[in-house]
C-alpha cells in the first residue's frame, strides 16, 4: 500500500534530489515534493502548505540546513528536520542536532532516510497530540471556570433574592401578626377577667412563638445574604461575621482592617466575603483553634484577606487530598476573579490563609 508523504527539500543539486525521491518511491511513498534553494522561497513554501517532513542540505552556495532550521524554530511550526548532506563531521553534527535538528543522515548511507523520516514524524505527532490535548485540557478548565462562576453568579442571585422575599414577604406577615395579637389583647383587658385570662395566655403564648419565628427569619435572612454585606461593604461584613462567629463557637476571633480607600468590584466583595465564611468553617470544623486573627488591607493595587488561627495546622495531604472540596471552591473562586489563595500550615501551631484580589480603580 502507498503511503502519501509532502516533502520540502532544500537542496541544489539535481541528481541528489533525484535520489532522494527514488529512496523513498522504493518504500513505496507517493511523493508531494517541492525543492527550494533560498530563503526566500523556503518560506514561502512554509505558508503555502503543510509538510510531512523537511529534508535539507547542509550547505547551499546562499542557502543550507541551519539557516533553513532558524526559520523553522521562528514559525513555530512542528516538522520533522533531517539533516541530509556529505561529510560534515562530527562535531558539526553533533552542533546541528543541539540546535534542534531531529537527525542527521550521509548522502552515501541513504538507506538510513526512510527508518529515520518514519521515527521523526512518529515522534512529531506525538508532539503533536499532547499539545492539542494540553490545549483541550486548558480550554475544559477554562470552561469549567466559567461555568462556576456562572453557578456562583446565579446562586448568589438566588440568595438575594429569598432573603428579599423571606425579609418582605414573612417579615411583613409576622409584623402584621403581631399588631393583630397586640389589638386583641388590648380589647380583652378591658373585659371580664374569668373570661378574658385562658386567652391572654394563649395570645402570650403565640407571641413568644411569634419571637422566636422573626428571630428565625432575620438569621436565615442573614445566613442567605446579610443586608450589612450590601449596605455597609466588605469591611463591615467580616466584622459581623467574626463576631457572630466568636458568638456561636466561643472561638475568639479578633480584625484588624486598613481598608481605607478599599474599591471592589460587587462579585469580587461577594467573593472575598464567601470565602472568609469557608475559612471559618474550617476553622470551627478542623482547626481545633481557640483563636483567630484576621487581616483586612488595601495596598491601592490589591486587597488582601488574610486569617491566621493557633490551631493543630493544616497539613499538605489535607490541602491537596480528596475530600478538601471546600478549600478548591475557596482557591477557584480567588482565581475566577483575577486573585489568588495561599495555605500555610505548622503543624500544632496554626494555619494561615491569605486571599489577594485585584482591586478596581
Amino acid at each position: 500500500m502507498t503511503k502519501a508523504l509532502s516533502l520540502l527539500l532544500v537542496e541544489d543539486s539535481e541528481r541528489d534530489a533525484l535520489l532522494i525521491g527514488h529512496e523513498l518511491r522504493n518504500h513505496d511513498y507517493t511523493l508531494w515534493l517541492k525543492r527550494v534553494m533560498s530563503e526566500s522561497g523556503f518560506l514561502t513554501a512554509l505558508t503555502e502548505q503543510s509538510w510531512d517532513v523537511i529534508l535539507a542540505d547542509y550547505s547551499l552556495p546562499q542557502f543550507g540546513a541551519m539557516a533553513a532550521l532558524k526559520l523553522l524554530q521562528k514559525s513555530d511550526l512542528d516538522i520533522p528536520f533531517i539533516i541530509v548532506s556529505g561529510a560534515i563531521g562530527e562535531e558539526t553534527a553533533v552542533a546541528a542536532m543541539k540546535a534542534g535538528a531531529h537527525d542527521y543522515i550521509m548522502k552515501d548511507k541513504l538507506a538510513r532516510l526512510v527508518p529515520a523520516l518514519e521515527r521523526e514524524m512518529r515522534d512529531a505527532k506525538v508532539r503533536r497530540e499532547r499539545k492539542q490535548a494540553e490545549i483541550d485540557l486548558r480550554n475544559s478548565r477554562d470552561q469549567l471556570r466559567a461555568l462556576a462562576a456562572r453557578l456562583q453568579a446565579v446562586r448568589e442571585e438566588e440568595r438575594k433574592l429569598i432573603a428579599r422575599d423571606i425579609h418582605d414577604e414573612l417579615g411583613q406577615a409576622l409584623t402584621v401578626l403581631g399588631i393583630g395579637l397586640g389589638w386583641i389583647r388590648e380589647r380583652l383587658e378591658s373585659g371580664n377577667a374569668s373570661s378574658r385570662n385562658p386567652v391572654q395566655q394563649k395570645i402570650a403564648e403565640l407571641n413568644t412563638l411569634l419571637r422566636t419565628t422573626s428571630k428565625t427569619v432575620r438569621k436565615l435572612c442573614s445566613e442567605l445574604r446579610p443586608e450589612i454585606l450590601d449596605g455597609l461593604g466588605l469591611s463591615a461584613a467580616i466584622e459581623w461575621q467574626a463576631h457572630e462567629f466568636s458568638r456561636r463557637t466561643g472561638i475568639r476571633c479578633a480584625v484588624s482592617t486598613r481598608a481605607n480607600g478599599l474599591t471592589l468590584a460587587p462579585d469580587q466583595t461577594t467573593a472575598a466575603f464567601r470565602i472568609f465564611q469557608e475559612i471559618l468553617t474550617n476553622v470551627a470544623r478542623h482547626a481545633h483553634a481557640s483563636r483567630v486573627n484576621v487581616r483586612l488591607e488595601s495596598t491601592g493595587k490589591e486587597v488582601i484577606l488574610e486569617a491566621s488561627d493557633n490551631g493543630r495546622g493544616i497539613r499538605d495531604g489535607d490541602i491537596d487530598g480528596t475530600k478538601s472540596l471546600g478549600l478548591v471552591g475557596m482557591r477557584e473562586r480567588a482565581l475566577l476573579l483575577g486573585g489568588a489563595l495561599e495555605l500555610r500550615g505548622v503543624p500544632g501551631k496554626g494555619t494561615t490563609v491569605t486571599v489577594r484580589l485585584p482591586q478596581t480603580a
